[in-house]
């Protein structure tokens, strides 16, 4: 899963739900946090973990009108995150970091809260309680409530050792969590929508009159779940760290209960739409295909492109840049490249498979630099990083750099023109600085949608895809997009045609530098 800092896959929940998509659910990460009004049903898979605003349609079409921007209810978020012993080991076994899985969420949910609290009404819930292996509190440690964001840090910080690490860790009772979490939400009394977000590191455990705590409690947990569910109080399951086959079926029946939202990001998300998503042209994907589709070369998941599914509306276009602090030791990209050349350059990215952190390692292979590349599992938490000086520089997608432009620097574009050069300090190209041959490195959003329902449906297709290209030129879609902070310029529509040439595009440069992003000789 890689640094998989739960950030964006947060932030995007209450997007979505903020929206009203009719009982719509969402799975996976990526960013903008665009509200909307009520529509229609089915639900919406989204992964990723680029910038840019949640798209918006005609007025009127029932397939994408769930997502127009409109003034809402602050909605309640009550966090219930796992504290058993799992979260001190990390995320995975290698490309994770030194982080533990605790470091991981600490970090996110504090720069989530803090940053959306005036959107957001958050509450904490950690489970177990610290004192008994399988107990819980009977009340969220954190309330709702004014100030929430600093006392959801103080909470955190009192069970984080000097280290870093989870104090006083413990079992994992998950149905109990939920129990609980559930109890809290049925006695509100306002009018604000309310959800869980599940964070957790594995299997559900600690069974009732069960003598071992690690038998699995998934099933009890599921149906906690659904009665929250249809009770009206949706859960998303963020996963850390839990690819292994036991806890991703875990994570993937309660995402299902939960209204079918799991936080992991990635091909999961992928997966939760291949498999437990109706194929009746209802049920839409939202993904980066840059990243995605060099993960898929990668990773070789058990869904295919294009049998199962297919990209048919292209958002953006957001090309790969490096950059580094404004007022930073690295004012041009020619004086990163002599320090690599000295020594190890830390290189913030999202994650590793991605444009580009393809172009860093090609840069640094063409010139001899040595770029370390850090994932942080997304575009805030990778500035973040940059900003706090844990790393050197960072690499992402340019829009989401311009849109913190008082603070971060573009040095240079993996591209060879730079048609944000105006808000982008005239940023140079990198093959024209270096004479190198680097390929066009860029990030494009796209809607997908089953394979199948093109098939079965073609009239519910050939409307969606009216629709959505009518989503370009609507001002109000354009609005939304701009509020996000991303140039409205980045939007550039594509068609089903170019979306798959660009996806196959994505696979062949995956399998191309394969060996960079897996550190693998070829063959």
């Amino acid at each position: 899963m890689g640094r998989s800092l739960v950030t964006v896959g947060i932030v995007l929940g209450f997007a979505l739900l903020h929206a009203g998509c009719g009982g719509g659910s969402l799975a996976g990460g990526g960013a903008g946090t665009s509200g909307g009004s009520a529509g229609a049903g089915g639900s919406v898979v989204l992964t990723g973990m680029g910038g840019g605003g949640v798209p918006t349609g005609a007025a009127g079409d029932p397939y994408i009108e769930c997502l127009r921007p409109a003034v809402a209810v602050p909605p309640n978020f009550l966090i219930a995150l796992d504290t058993s012993a799992t979260m001190n080991s990390l995320a995975c076994a290698t490309g994770c970091g030194n982080a533990s899985r605790w470091q991981i969420a600490v970090d996110a949910i504090n720069a989530t809260t803090s940053a959306s609290e005036h959107l957001v009404n958050w509450g904490l819930e950690l489970f177990a309680d610290g004192t008994n292996a399988c107990g819980t509190i009977d009340a969220v440690n954190v309330p709702f409530g004014s100030g929430a964001a600093q006392k959801i840090a103080a909470a955190l910080a009192s069970r984080t050792t000097a280290g870093g690490d989870l104090a006083n860790s413990s079992d994992r009772p998950t149905r109990t969590a939920v129990a609980t979490a559930i109890a809290y939400l049925a006695r509100q009394t306002t009018s604000n929508p309310r959800f869980v977000v599940l964070v957790t590191a594995g299997v559900p455990g600690c069974v009732a009159g069960a003598s071992d705590p690690l038998t699995d409690d998934s099933a009890a947990t599921v149906r906690e779940i659904t009665y929250a569910f249809h009770s009206g109080w949706p859960t998303f399951v963020v996963g850390l760290g839990t690819m292994d086959e036991p806890a991703q079926a875990s994570l993937l029946d309660m995402a299902a209960a939960g209204g079918g939202t799991l936080g992991a990001a990635g091909h999961v998300g992928y997966e939760v739409y291949v498999q437990k998503r109706e194929r009746d042209g209802h049920n839409l994907l939202f993904g980066n295909m840059g990243p995605e589709m060099i993960m898929y070369a990668l990773q070789n998941p058990k869904y295919r492109f294009p049998e199962d599914f297919q990209y048919f509306c292209r958002t953006d276009i957001d090309d790969s840049v490096v950059f580094a602090l404004r007022k930073g030791k690295f004012q041009r990209v020619e004086d990163l490249v002599a320090e690599a050349k000295k020594r190890p350059v830390n290189v913030a990215v999202s994650r590793l498979p991605h444009p580009a952190s393809i172009g860093m390692l090609a840069l640094g292979a063409a010139l001899g630099a040595k770029f370390n590349l850090i994932p942080y599992g997304g575009g805030n938490p990778t500035t973040v990083a940059v900003l706090n000086g844990e790393a050197d520089c960072g690499a992402l997608p340019i829009a989401g750099v311009i849109a913190q432009r008082e603070q971060m620097k573009v040095l240079a574009v993996f591209n060879d023109e730079n048609p944000l050069a105006a808000q982008s300090d005239n940023a140079p190209p990198i093959n024209k600085v270096f004479g190198t041959k680097l390929p066009e490195l860029s990030s494009s959003r796209s809607w997908a949608i089953h394979t199948e329902a093109i098939e079965k449906y073609p009239e519910r297709f050939a409307q969606l895809e009216k629709t959505s290209k009518q989503v370009v030129n609507d001002p109000a879609f354009k609005e939304a997009f701009a509020k996000t902070g991303a140039p409205v310029d980045a939007i550039q529509y594509g068609d089903r045609t170019v979306c798959t040439r660009y996806a196959k595009g994505m696979v062949e440069l995956a399998n191309e530098y394969r060996s960079l992003l897996t550190a693998k000789k070829k063959g």
